[in-house]
Order: structure tokens, then sequence, then C-alpha cells
């Protein structure tokens, strides 16, 4: 980690490096007094500095095949949002501290919702009995008490029902300004839960949306501190353009061919930008529910998610989202 130029230092005041010249001049006597001697090997230095120039070769092809990936992410969304009202497509900024401190502070509702989420896709499984695993010790107190020679005693965390695809949906428009830490924070905890839930790190992705469209992670990403730093970066501005933002997102899930695909969309609700946007997005929301996809609404602070989304929670901070969200998806488990 590194800080900002926060003022002169105490220690290295001086702005300039001085040079090789006056390094050895300083050098040479102090090797004397120490009895070593300075030697200068040309081929030694000859290897050094290619040594040097293919590292920062290498620097700077791995930088430019990043930009190459991160700039085709980016013209495949453009590609699939043609017809939308979005201004452009990005990546959001990047703040890892954020990210981090606010981890740190919701740990417990993240391996809450995380254990909850668990629990219900082994119970919910067409059969959650294992031979190996974490052991089920209520199953196993059945078996001894019928004396029964069954070994399948164990549940296992990994998903037991159908393969699954997710697209974290958010709103980071002007409306929600004021959520800022609760929208980063409830981000976080899903994004969290999908990358410990989720054995092929590639079947989720995040995007976020305003009248701009942001991918913070694409499905061919996998969960990187650049995409946790993404989330940690995440600003409010512009205004809602939500049923383009499903459109797109709903487009990029019918790609998948995982068993169920599901879109979270956490938002307020209350889309704006043009005329009769609200009409526009109950139309969107029958036809991605007629595709095929499910939808699960998170309204922020707002119950006008009711309006829109069959399946849904209301939360005002991260730490509700366990206990709503966790009990929104048992009922669109149950709708499977």
């Amino acid at each position: 980690p590194h800080t900002a130029n926060h003022g002169m230092k105490s220690v290295f005041y001086e702005n300039i490096i001085p040079s090789r010249e006056e390094i050895e001049k300083t050098l040479r006597p102090a090797l004397v007094t120490f009895g070593l001697q300075l030697k200068r090997d040309k081929k030694q230095e000859a290897f050094k500095e290619r040594l040097f120039e293919n590292e920062v070769a290498q620097v700077f092809s791995t930088w430019e095949a990043r930009k190459r990936r991160e700039e085709k992410i980016l013209n495949d969304y453009r590609l699939l949002g043609s017809n939308t009202h979005f201004s452009s497509f990005e990546f959001p900024e990047e703040d890892y501290t954020d990210y981090l401190r606010r981890k740190t502070y919701l740990s417990g509702p993240i391996r809450r919702i995380l254990n909850k989420l668990r629990l219900l896709k082994n119970r919910y499984g067409d059969d959650f009995r294992h031979e190996e695993g974490v052991l089920d010790l209520q199953e196993a107190i059945q078996v001894v008490a019928s004396k029964s020679r069954r070994t399948d005693v164990f549940t296992q965390e990994e998903l037991q029902t159908m393969v699954e695809a997710w697209v974290i949906l958010v709103d980071t428009s002007r409306s929600l300004n004021f959520f800022t830490g609760e929208i980063r924070g409830i981000v976080l905890c899903l994004a969290e839960v999908a990358n410990e839930l989720f054995v092929d790190k590639t079947s989720w992705s995040i995007l976020a949306f305003s009248n701009k469209f942001y991918v913070i992670k694409d499905f061919s990403e996998i969960y990187s501190n650049r995409v946790r730093a993404r989330i940690g970066g995440l600003k409010h501005s512009g205004v809602t353009y939500l049923p383009d933002a499903i459109t797109l997102s709903a487009e990029a899930l019918k790609k998948r061919n995982e068993d169920s695909r599901v879109l979270v969309v956490v938002s307020d609700f209350f889309p704006s930008g043009y005329e009769d946007i609200e009409e526009e997005l109950v139309e969107v929301v029958k036809k991605t529910e007629r595709s095929g996809i499910g939808l699960i609404g998170v309204g922020v602070n707002s119950r006008a998610v009711k309006d829109y989304f069959r399946i849904h929670c209301i939360v005002e901070n991260p730490y509700e989202l366990m206990k709503k969200f966790a009990k929104a998806f048992i009922e669109y488990t149950s709708l499977m």
C-alpha cells in the first residue's frame, strides 16, 4: 500500500535522485573503510540492463493485454446494448481501500447470508445426503437411533441443485446518492456470497447503471482485487435507465448455458430519464420473466419494488440483507 504526497519528508527531502557518478563517489570511500572493493563487471552490467528491459517489456505487455481484454468486454456490451439509451459503457473507478474497510465491517452479515443459502441449497436439492462432506449431526443421530447401515449423513457446501448463473445489477443513479455507503455494502455482501457459493467463478457477474452502463465484473473475469476495487469505487450520478439495464443484463444472461439464470436487481425502483419509462419497465420485467430468467428485486429503502417485482425484499442497510434476501431467495426457489 502507498499514500499520497502529504508534504516534505523528514529523511528523503530532495526530489532529485543522485546520479550514478555521485553515488559511486560516496560509495567508494565507504567500501574502503569497510575493507571492500567496488568491482565493475561490464558483462554483469549488460546482463542487468537486459534483465531490466525484459521486466519493463513484460510489465507493459501485461498492461496492454489487460487493456485489450477490457476493451473487448466493453465492445461486447456496446453491441448488446445498441438499442438502449445508455450514453456510454465503462468500468467504474477503483478504490480498494474502501472495499477492505467495508468488508471488515460486514464480515458478519456475509457469513450469515452464506450459511443460510448453503443450507437452503442443500435442503432443496434433489438429494442433499452425501457420502462425504460436512457431518449433518441430526441426520447422523437418526441413523444411529434406527440402527441403519446408511453412511450418507453428510452435506456439501457447494451448490447441490441445478447449475445457476447470476447477474447482480446495481443502481448507481443520483436518486440513491444519499445511500452510497449502503449500496456498496449490499453489493459487497452479494458479491462475496456469490464468490463463495459458485464453484464456477465465471458463472456470475456484477453490472451497474445510471444513464451510463458500468461493468464491475464480467462473466469472463474472476473475482480479483481489481474487481473488488471497482466495488469500492462505485459513485452515484445521472438518471435511472432501469428498463434498459434489465434488458441488457437479460441479454447477457441469455448467452449462458446454465440450467437456471437469475437477475438480482438492487435499486430504489424509481426509473427516470425519458418519457413513459415506468410503462417500459413493466413491459421489460414481463418480457424478462417470459424468457425464463428469474428476477429478484432488492429495494433500497424503497417499497416501489413491489410495483414491478413479484419476488423482492426491502432493505435499508447490509445488515438487513441476510434475513430478507435469504427469504426472497427461498420464495424464488419454491417457484422454480
